[in-house]
């Protein structure tokens, strides 16, 4: 998220300096009070938690660790155990919010990397569920399992994991 706020400061930046001299009505003091409450008020990626069974080794991945698992690249934990993916139906608003804002891709880039891979023979694609419900379900019984739910939910029999913002 913040580097979605990074990049429309810099659009609005260049914008900005790229105007001739004079004047510039939409600099106002209405203009920098949206920009601080763009800057302050939470995205829409802090409504996602990104959720692994218990015995998943691991209490949080960096962006590009989550990347690699969502891309199908990272297939087992540290221990060996192998990694099974979670997802929900391309067509859900909580699995586009998190192709976009977290792994920050489109959902069909997404299923074109998973359609590689299953077309190749190289790979598997990820396990489709439902709705949040089975998908908790299904990540409370599947050892290795990692999947992502709306923040309201109740995650009690699951580990909620930190995802590091990367530095790239």
């Amino acid at each position: 998220m913040n580097r979605a706020i990074a990049d429309l400061f810099s659009r609005w930046a260049k914008l900005y300096l790229s105007r001739p001299h004079g004047r510039r009505p939409w600099l106002g003091l209405g203009s920098w009070l949206m920009l601080l409450m763009l800057l302050w008020l939470p995205g829409q990626s802090q409504a996602l938690q990104v959720i692994a069974n218990s015995s998943a080794p691991v209490a949080q991945l960096s962006m590009r660790e989550l990347r690699a698992i969502y891309t199908m690249r990272l297939d087992r934990w540290d221990d060996g155990t192998e990694i099974q993916v979670f997802v929900l139906p391309q067509k859900n608003p909580l699995h586009q919010q998190f192709c976009k804002s977290v792994l920050q891709a489109l959902p069909h880039q997404l299923q074109a990397v998973w359609y590689r891979l299953v077309y190749s023979g190289m790979g598997r694609a990820p396990t489709e569920v439902r709705d949040e419900q089975e998908m908790l379900e299904r990540i409370r019984a599947t050892p290795g399992a990692i999947g992502y739910v709306d923040r309201v939910l109740n995650v009690s029999d699951v580990q909620v994991l930190t995802i590091e913002a990367a530095h790239e």
